[in-house]
């Protein structure tokens, strides 16, 4: 997979535990393009449903309506040389996504 995405800074993948990784590079629900930050205002969840996981994103905290949702991507880079800036614009921001 790092070869695969060796020339790309732009991916949707996110990773699980235990070395699972969903990939929505390619095709994936809306969920795919929420934003990240550093502060942010939703987090995912795995669940195990019948013994199937599914995904969810959840709320951190009530917001009114039509707030922008976001997560903390939090991921480890496929291509080091060329890390993913934030763009955020929290005080705290960390300045790469990723980046602890």
């Amino acid at each position: 997979m790092i070869e695969q995405y060796h020339n790309h800074s732009d991916h949707y993948c996110l990773n699980l535990d235990s070395g699972m990784v969903i990939d929505s590079y390619r095709m994936g629900n809306e969920a795919r393009f929420i934003n990240h930050s550093c502060n942010p205002n939703c987090e995912m969840q795995k669940w195990s449903v019948n013994g199937v996981y599914r995904i969810g994103l959840y709320a951190l905290k009530d917001m009114p309506a039509g707030t922008e949702l976001t997560y903390d991507y939090n991921f480890h880079s496929f291509n080091v040389e060329k890390q993913q800036l934030c763009k955020c614009g929290f005080e705290k921001c960390r300045g790469i996504i990723g980046g602890k």
